[in-house]
């Protein structure tokens, strides 16, 4: 009989301290994993805010070559006659180009006679 007595006598209190242990390491692994999230959520802002720069600063490029000088303008006798009005008043071809949103390619193209034959 007291051989049973002693297997059949359970340690609450041992069970309870196993228990409670549990608990706190699934507490701290919750603990973990909503600062994981927290991390991960504040990262994930960081990426969109860096897409939306990148996306403006895209937009701003985009809107700079369509106002850009660098489109061709098409020549016409009326800006030829322009340009070499402006040089004989003394204007220099970086003067000129800006003025007449034109490449100072196009006024040297334009002064040695390359559009003379086009029109």
């Amino acid at each position: 009989m007291s051989f049973f007595n002693k297997v059949s006598k359970v340690n609450y209190e041992e069970l309870y301290k196993r228990e409670l242990q549990k608990n706190k390491e699934l507490q701290n692994q919750c603990l973990d994993l909503k600062d994981k999230l927290n991390k991960s959520h504040f990262d994930n802002l960081e990426l969109n805010s860096s897409i939306n720069r990148y996306k403006f600063y895209i937009n701003e490029l985009e809107n700079k070559l369509k106002n850009s000088s660098l489109i061709p303008k098409k020549v016409t006798l009326s800006l030829m006659d322009q340009v070499k009005n402006m040089l004989e008043s003394g204007m220099t071809y970086r003067d000129i180009a800006p003025k007449l949103n034109i490449s100072i390619k196009t006024i040297s193209r334009i002064v040695n006679g390359y559009y003379d034959n086009k029109f």
